[in-house]
């Protein structure tokens, strides 16, 4: 069973997951990366600006159906995944079929905008503003179905990476979604 962690931008879908594959022994994979890769481009800004969002999300659904055809993994795909029908639809498929379980990681809008303050990284801008102004506007907008996908939904505000992991991979077993692997 494959563990996917949805979420907005800095809920920490890479971090927290690259933390719990390694408490499980799994391998984890970032979707993003895996597009970049897949484009052979140097940055998914650029990917965005050449192509723009709609050749994203098709190729964001494509990885995402070959990723999701292993098991075993944590996958982190963008924030916006979960948005597109196509992206939707494989997540809803793998979760109710049991292949997938589906961890919505909930931050506060002031941690969200806190993070990305701190770390930008190769995000583009949905929103034509700051990355960091895309809170306010988009969230509310992806939260409900975030909350419609979810198996689970992890807080993921106060702790450290390493201590969130340890508390997002023992409520996952204390729920039985996952066992001792």
């Amino acid at each position: 069973m494959n563990i996917v962690l949805i979420g907005f931008r800095g809920s920490g879908k890479s971090t927290l997951g690259r933390a719990v594959a390694a408490r499980l022994g799994r391998r984890f994979v970032d979707l993003d990366d895996v597009i970049q890769a897949r484009m052979g481009a140097q940055s998914i800004s650029a990917i965005w600006r050449e192509f723009g969002e709609a050749r994203w999300r098709a190729e964001e659904s494509a990885a995402m159906a070959d990723v999701l055809a292993e098991s075993n993994l944590v996958i982190a795909p963008g924030g916006g995944a979960p948005m597109s029908a196509p992206g939707r639809d494989l997540m809803v498929g793998q979760r109710d079929s049991g292949r997938a379980v589906i961890v919505y990681l909930r931050c506060r809008p002031t941690v969200l905008k806190e993070r990305l303050r701190a770390a930008t990284g190769d995000r583009p801008s949905l929103t034509g503003g700051s990355i960091v102004d895309d809170v306010e506007e988009i969230l509310p907008r992806r939260e409900p179905t975030y909350l419609a996908l979810a198996t689970l939904v992890f807080d993921n505000d106060a702790d450290e990476p390493e201590a969130a992991a340890d508390r997002l991979v023992a409520e996952l077993r204390a729920l039985s979604l996952i066992h001792n692997d």
